[in-house]
Order: C-alpha cells, then structure tokens, then sequence
C-alpha cells in the first residue's frame, strides 16, 4: 500500500490532476461539444492531418456560449474527451473494415461473431471494452474525425501492423 492510502502506484511521468478538474460528462455536454467540433470542421478549422493550431482554445470558446455554467476547460477537459473519442472511433473503424465484422444500425453497436472478436482482442487489447456498448456518436465521429487517419498505400493497420 503506498503511503497515500491507495494500492499499486502512479506510472512514472504521468499527469496528475486534483479531483476539482475531473468532470462527468452530461449527454447534454457532450452533444454541445459534438455540435461545436461539427462546427469548426466545417468552418475550416480541419486539414489534412487533423485540426489546425489552436482548435481547442475555439472549442473552449464554442462550448462556453453553449454551456457556460460548465467550467470545462480545452485542458483537460476537452483534449482529454476528444483523445477517448478520437481512440474509440479509431478502434472501431479498424474493426469495420475487417471481414466478420458489421454495423448495428438500429443499436448503434459493432456486429460480430465471439470468435472473430475473440481473435481481434487478441491484437487490440483496447477493443474489449467496445464489445456490446452503443455508439451513438459513430455517426458523427466519422464526420468529425473520419479523414485523420492514414489510408495510403505504406499505412498499415493495427492488423496488419502486429503481423509484420
């Protein structure tokens, strides 16, 4: 037991916040802050290879006049949101374009056999905890976030990556 009282320790380097920065998200907030990125996405705010300079300082700016009694912060509120999202779409969308796998509409859930989920968690250890939870956001992820992942040629997938 280490001498705050928990068990096991912190990892070495990483970011410590006192409890007053971490917030729960509402749907309410979360659906403002998917409003707020359709937003700068489609006001420019989004090249090639993710968000221009300064895009979570605008979104702390958008999601102020939205909820402004929220006190959410672009750090680390907001990048830390928009890290898990951004991480969760990621995992999925590798997992669509893999034979086996489908798209629940009606439940907004990824469709598959245990078995080649079994195989893909093997890979990506990160994908156990997508397996029977809804997604309502996928929709608006692949607007906001589809195009930030390398599809050329040379990239490789997490697949295809763990096999070479």
């Amino acid at each position: 037991m280490d001498t705050d009282g928990s068990i096991g320790g912190r990892r070495r380097g990483a970011k410590t916040y006192d409890k007053a920065s971490r917030r729960i998200w509402s749907t309410v907030k979360e659906e403002a802050l998917l409003e707020c990125l359709r937003d700068i996405v489609r006001s420019g705010w989004k090249c090639d290879n993710g968000f221009r300079i300064g895009y979570l300082t605008m979104l702390e700016r958008l999601l102020r006049k939205k909820c402004p009694e929220s006190g959410l912060k672009f750090d680390p509120h907001i990048s830390s949101k928009i890290h898990v999202w951004k991480r969760t779409y990621a995992c999925i969308s590798d997992m669509l374009a893999k034979s086996g796998f489908g798209w629940n509409e009606s439940m907004q859930m990824i469709a598959v056999s245990d078995e080649v989920f079994d195989n893909y968690a093997k890979i990506d250890p990160f994908a156990k905890t997508l397996r029977f939870k809804s997604f309502p956001y996928y929709s608006a992820w692949f607007e906001i976030f589809g195009k930030d992942r390398a599809t050329g040629e040379h990239a490789k997938d997490i697949y295809n990556a763990s096999i070479m």
